[in-house]
């Protein structure tokens, strides 16, 4: 927790010697992972919650002497608990305003009585005069300037002292100091050298202790082999990419990849790229290779608190995944998804969700067949692990072969079904908000997978059309965002124009095109372009008054996309002269410069070379062909 709240928390100073927790997403996810383990820690480890603290926590609360029930002994300006410790003070003391708390289980406890104001106490429990960061972080023994040897002794250059008892030798008494390390006296005061200078801690045991130098030789050798086999890899990967290149120079769109049309955006295969030196590599590189080691190495318990260790670095960071995949780490993570402990999936998705961002570690990911190990988790019955497993294949399905493995395994079928929720917006309670999260992770995994044809018929057959249009309906822009992205990817599909035509939702892209959302207008807009094929769904367009909308978007020119998307819409609908004789009323009714100035020919025109530059060639050459013979009549 120490580690969290210094690396990740972010503080205000109100002044000199108080410090604020500032209001941001930040801060809020860690007081709710903070209120989360403290809420159950009473439950998953009884023993060690009765454990008394050398110290209470001590801040001023919002809970008054009316708030406590049983077990409590309570009084009009005091409140005491029952159970007190070995020198007979009380495990939890209210003296209004201020609480002095001393075992997780009385604080578990008094988080229960705070209902609704349960994060309102763990900040301020924070913030409070007990310095909960300084505490958690602080070690015996030590100087501000790190070293631990006496102060008449660092003069010398000690450093620390440790005491190692090899399995093979005698107890070692050793003097880490800035000249190296050497064995010492060994008694109370034995500072005295007794042996030669070495360069590190590992030489000097090397030369003490066989057992300890063949071990480590092992080691070496396993880095080396390891370094070699990356080495040939690359080498491989760079032959091929030559060999990619001059092969697809002189294909057609089209004839690398026949699953689909919009297949053909598929990623370039990039070179692995790795620091010549090791002056190349940052420090956390070093530190998530060693926590690696533990992760494979270590029981649950380990495996845990060293997953939640790995995820307070930057793991967006190039260097932190290029430490993770350079020591098996991506094997090791993958191989966590086939164990039965929740809390080591969790942890393990976590850290896969955020470094699948990164396109070789994808590659990885689908070589080790980890998108099977991924499927199967959304089989859970955990809400948690089943949305963490969507949103990481939302991630890894950014390229043809990884979303075909989707589909092979069964993921599709598996991730419509996680849309089926059917909450009310108007008031949720805690399990419909996890249902809407699932399927929010859901619609961003099928919108991925979704660039595929055969990924469209499979969404399509396993039902997933309706379940899309119910949740068109939602309030939540982080509902609607994934699930338009879904729907205008589907809709170069006939069978999915009509069924978007005929479930009513051209109604609901209407109405989203008001959202103050540009990501969202943009969506709604090039779902609208393509539907508008079919006579009915543009006249559906105008009935519901989607005209004004469009035309409106044309005004956001920073917005290019958008602006490409609206413009598509505009000249698409414009097929039905009724529509054009509409957009022609509205221009002459509006106060708008731009509707003012130029007539609707003009308009359509203008924003030509905004269509050439974002449409598809096929599209574009058609969109030309049809926009010049609406004008010269």
């Amino acid at each position: 927790m120490g580690i969290s709240l210094t690396r990740a928390a972010q503080w205000t100073m109100v002044s000199s010697s108080t410090a604020k927790l500032a209001s941001t997403p930040m801060n809020e996810s860690l007081l709710k992972e903070i209120l989360h383990f403290v809420e159950h820690f009473s439950s998953q480890h009884p023993q060690e919650a009765e454990h008394v603290f050398e110290e209470p926590l001590q801040w001023s609360t919002t809970l008054v002497p009316s708030d406590f029930k049983t077990d409590y002994d309570i009084s009009d300006s005091d409140v005491q608990s029952h159970e007190r410790d070995s020198e007979g003070h009380p495990l939890l003391q209210l003296s209004p305003p201020t609480v002095y708390v001393r075992s997780f289980s009385q604080l578990s406890k008094l988080l229960h009585l705070a209902d609704d104001k349960k994060l309102v106490e763990v900040r301020a429990c924070l913030e409070g005069k007990f310095d909960v960061v300084d505490r958690t972080k602080e070690e015996d023994f030590q100087f501000s300037n790190g070293y631990r040897a006496p102060l008449w002794r660092q003069v010398q250059g000690d450093i620390c002292y440790l005491v190692i008892e090899p399995c093979d030798t005698e107890t070692l008494y050793i003097t880490c100091s800035t000249a190296g390390s050497f064995l010492n006296g060994g008694e109370e005061n034995g500072y005295e050298r007794t042996s030669d200078a070495y360069e590190d801690l590992v030489t000097l045991l090397k030369s003490r202790s066989p057992h300890f130098a063949d071990k480590i030789n092992q080691v070496c050798l396993f880095f080396c082999c390891e370094l070699v086999l990356i080495v040939c890899l690359i080498k491989k990967a760079e032959v091929a990419l030559v060999y990619f290149r001059k092969t697809s120079a002189g294909a057609l769109p089209g004839e690398l990849f026949g699953e689909s049309s919009t297949e053909s955006e598929e990623e370039e295969e990039q070179p692995y790229r790795h620091p010549e030196t090791n002056t190349d590599l940052p420090s956390e590189y070093w530190q998530i290779q060693k926590l690696v080691k533990y992760l494979k190495d270590g029981d649950q318990i380990v495996t845990v608190d060293t997953l939640c260790a790995m995820m307070d670095f930057n793991l967006m960071q190039e260097s932190c995944q290029m430490a993770i995949q350079d020591t098996g780490g991506l094997k090791v993570l993958l191989n966590l998804l086939d164990t039965d402990e929740h809390k080591c999936k969790i942890g393990s998705l976590k850290i896969l969700r955020t470094i699948s961002h990164n396109s070789q570690i994808r590659r990885v990911i689908v070589d080790m067949k980890g998108v099977q190990s991924i499927v199967k988790i959304l089989d859970s019955p955990v809400k948690e692990l089943k949305a963490l497993a969507a949103e990481t294949i939302a991630n890894v399905a950014k390229f043809r072969r990884a979303r075909r493995n989707v589909r092979l395994y069964g993921g599709i079928n598996k991730l419509v079904s996680l849309l089926d929720c059917l909450p009310n917006f108007a008031s949720l309670t805690p399990s419909q908000e996890e249902d809407i999260e699932v399927a929010c992770c859901g619609a961003l995994a099928l919108w991925s997978c979704s660039r595929s044809t055969k990924n469209k018929k499979a969404i399509r057959k396993a039902g997933g059309i309706p379940l899309l249009g119910r949740l068109l309906k939602s309030p939540l822009q982080k509902m609607l965002i994934p699930v338009v992205g879904t729907l205008q990817e589907c809709a170069s599909e006939e069978s999915y124009r009509n069924d978007i035509q005929t479930l009513g939702m051209i109604k609901d892209l209407v109405r989203n095109l008001s959202s103050d959302n540009d990501e969202l207008q943009m969506h709604c807009a090039s779902a609208i372009f393509k539907c508008a094929e079919d006579k009915q769904t543009r006249d559906l367009v105008r009935k519901y008054k989607g005209l004004q909308p469009l035309v409106s978007l044309l005004h956001k020119a920073d917005n290019k996309q958008l602006l490409a998307a609206a413009t598509g819409a505009i000249w698409k609908c414009s097929i039905s002269q009724e529509n054009v004789t509409k957009y022609e009323y509205l221009r002459q009714h509006s106060g708008s410069s731009l509707s003012g100035r130029i007539t609707f020919k003009e308009t359509v025109l203008y924003f030509v070379p905004i269509v050439f530059l974002f449409f598809e060639s096929e599209v574009r050459g058609q969109m030309l062909h049809d926009i010049w013979m609406k004008t010269i009549k």
